[in-house]
């Protein structure tokens, strides 16, 4: 189905979204369907209706829960797991899924770009960013990413360290009350869960949560099954020349761990333990499953 032009947003000086918004340089087609598509569904089937339309069908393997909120725990190794969390909220009963992320991520371009009004992004930038972090201690390949993002968007990459501190601590609030309302909040603690230390936002989300959902909110790991990124990566191309890309098939596990209670079984202990306690508790419990 043809989809009609339709110009980048750019924010207005009043506009309440964050700051932090970054959306692609240009509209793609894949961004153009999507934001066709989220005008008459949820953005769950929106991104399902458009990954299908490049050729991608995403089946999810989940495990049942009838709890009110929900902490989707991924990695981000593949680059696309924010749209495939999409589908996998769809799976537990809800239209999307928040997403903490980098606002500079290739996903998360996409759906600032195409869902500018639904506020799916969580933005998310690492105090290696700030503009007190001496860049010469880092490797060069860090300390040339840095360079590179900090010339293209000041405005994101070149702000004080307290400020990044602020926001970033504003949106793990953000993503508890999301998690506290019955939504369901993905997070990706590493580049592939199998590694030794994860980032402390899950901790964070979980000791911001409301009082009593910790009771009612689950933890839910997502793994996609092994896939190939060069054929996806293809697929969006041809499918940007107007080609039909031949059909293949994404398999997402995602499984059910419990409560937030039941891996802190007190408000106490959950009010008594670090952030990164908390974290290396869930950790321990994907190396477990």
């Amino acid at each position: 189905m043809a989809i009609a032009e339709r110009p980048v947003r750019v924010p207005s000086p009043d506009d309440e979204r964050s700051p932090f918004y970054l959306p692609l340089p240009i509209d793609t087609r894949f961004t153009k369907h999507l934001a066709w598509a989220a005008e008459s569904m949820t953005i769950a089937d929106a991104v399902d209706d458009t990954l299908k339309h490049t050729g991608i069908t995403v089946e999810v393997d989940a495990t049942t829960s009838n709890a009110n909120g929900a902490i989707f725990v991924a990695d981000h190794s593949q680059h696309i797991e924010p749209l495939l969390a999409q589908i996998v909220a769809r799976a537990y009963g809800r239209e999307k899924s928040h997403v903490i992320a980098m606002p500079s991520s290739f996903t998360g371009r996409i759906l600032q770009t195409a869902l500018p009004n639904h506020d799916v992004v969580i933005p998310v930038i690492p105090t290696f960013f700030s503009r007190e972090h001496e860049p010469l201690k880092d490797k060069p390949t860090h300390r040339l990413r840095r360079e590179v993002r900090r010339k293209k968007h000041p405005d994101i990459f070149d702000r004080p360290l307290e400020e990044l501190r602020q926001q970033n601590q504003n949106s793990m609030l953000k993503a508890a009350d999301v998690a506290s309302s019955g939504g369901a909040v993905t997070i990706f603690p590493a580049h592939t869960l199998n590694e030794t230390r994860w980032k402390k936002g899950v901790g964070e989300i979980a000791s911001n949560l409301r009082p009593g959902s910790a009771e009612d909110t689950d933890i839910v790991f997502i793994e996609p099954e092994h896939f190939s990124l060069p054929k996806l990566i293809a697929a969006f191309a041809l499918r940007e020349t107007g080609i039909r890309p031949i059909k293949q098939t994404i398999v997402v596990k995602a499984r059910s761990v419990g409560r937030v209670s039941d891996v802190w079984p007190t408000a106490e202990e959950r009010d008594a333990s670090l952030p990164q306690s908390l974290t290396d508790k869930i950790a321990a419990l994907y190396r477990a499953a």
